[in-house]
């Protein structure tokens, strides 16, 4: 940090650069800060998983560093500039790179899902750049984004709008490639591949990661079961995840609907993994939780999920629609 700078709302963010390449011109970009600090995060959970805590504690203190820049910064441009979302940089405002400021809640997770700051930038992208379903990224490419939409999607998912998630997927899913993949950028005349690399690798990756949480994801110290899984994917029908590497072991599930029925068979495997506090099972779709049977007896209904022990093995869930 340079002294001359103190006062100015990129004062402790990192160096002006390209950033992702298609942000814009030389910045100070929000983006970077959210990786930098999402990386010293996990290095310090790394380092202190091998008792190397003095090493843990310095990672962690360089990433609070960060963290005070970051709302310093976005304090300022709200004082000063009156910008009440999250531009892609402090000098910047509204436009089709505000899709990376969604990084601060997928992939990064810096920003809890519902800090108004960030409710505000999904609302303002979709407005202007996605209301058909894919982010056009006019800012750059005069194209949709792939992995922008699988972004935004993302994002909406663990900010609890799973029916806006299911627009984008079908989105997403109604523009891939004959063999299942994406181009970077998608033409708006076409409907097919118009920028960058295809099939794109980061997009592919998106896609895992989009669907796999939609079927089991991490939050704060519990797991979320089909999180993101419509009635319409699973009615009459089951679904079944094998061996999914979890922060908390690994997982098996079977679920199936018989009428109005959800059943249930759940496997954790635990052993040299920290214990999450519970697993949630989200039947957001149901309108009420009618009755519980489980193998279990400690459970809790909230609206329309179970709280339940990480023990349970076998649920049976009587919902309404």
């Amino acid at each position: 940090m340079k002294d001359e700078d103190k006062g100015k709302p990129h004062y402790g963010l990192l160096p002006k650069s390209w950033s992702a390449e298609d942000t814009g011109p030389f910045d100070y970009y929000y983006w970077d800060v959210f990786w930098a600090i999402a990386g010293l995060r996990d290095i310090a959970q790394v380092l202190k998983d091998v008792n190397l805590h003095k090493e843990a504690e310095e990672a962690l203190m360089l990433m609070k560093e960060f963290e005070k820049s970051l709302f310093s910064s976005l304090d300022y441009i709200y004082r000063e500039r009156n910008i009440d979302f999250i531009p892609a940089t402090p000098y910047r405002g509204l436009d089709s790179a505000l899709s990376r400021s969604l990084g601060a809640l997928w992939p990064c997770r810096v920003l809890k899902p519902d800090d108004p700051r960030l409710l505000k930038t999904l609302d303002l992208l979709i407005r202007h750049f996605a209301e058909d379903g894919g982010v056009f990224h006019r800012h750059a490419w005069g194209c949709y984004g792939s992995y922008l939409t699988m972004i935004l999607a993302h994002a909406l998912l663990i900010a609890g709008r799973k029916e806006e998630t299911l627009k984008h997927l079908k989105w997403i899913l109604a523009h891939r490639s004959p063999t299942n993949g994406w181009a970077e950028g998608i033409s708006p005349l076409t409907g097919e591949g118009g920028f960058g690399d295809a099939p794109h690798g980061w997009a592919c990756a998106e896609y895992i990661w989009l669907i796999r949480d939609m079927l089991v994801r991490e939050e704060d110290n519990h797991l979320v079961l089909m999180g993101g899984i419509p009635y319409e994917f699973i009615g009459d029908s089951s679904i079944e995840v094998v061996n999914a590497p979890t922060h908390f072991g690994t997982l098996s599930y079977t679920s199936k609907v018989e009428g109005r029925t959800l059943s249930l068979q759940v496997k954790l495997l635990g052993e040299g993994y920290p214990q999450p506090e519970h697993i949630v099972v989200d039947l957001w779709w149901a309108s009420e939780i009618v009755d519980v049977e489980s193998d279990v007896p400690e459970y809790e209904v909230v609206v329309n999920k179970v709280k339940v022990s990480p023990r349970v093995t076998r649920l049976l869930v009587e919902f309404e629609i």
